[in-house]
């Protein structure tokens, strides 16, 4: 599967699931890009296909989370 496939198959859900998580939050559109540029770029060391949707809704959950957390040490650097 090359990246068109995976962001036609995945993106509505993926987006939609951001956006569920995220409370709508402005940034979403970034996040799901780079969801699947993180997927993109370990797309070869995925081993069983079929496990593909909780791989990438995994890559979704961690890069939700990276966001926050870069966010949050920014807004904190901007305070000291």
């Amino acid at each position: 599967m090359n990246l068109e496939q995976l962001w036609d198959e995945y993106h509505e859900y993926v987006r939609n699931f951001v956006l569920q998580k995220t409370n709508h939050h402005t940034d979403t559109e970034d996040i799901v890009q780079m969801i699947f540029m993180k997927a993109y770029e370990g797309m070869a060391r995925l081993q069983d296909e079929e496990k593909r949707r909780a791989w990438i809704f995994q890559i979704a959950r961690n890069s939700i989370v990276d966001h926050f957390r870069k966010e949050k040490k920014r807004r904190h650097s901007l305070i000291t």
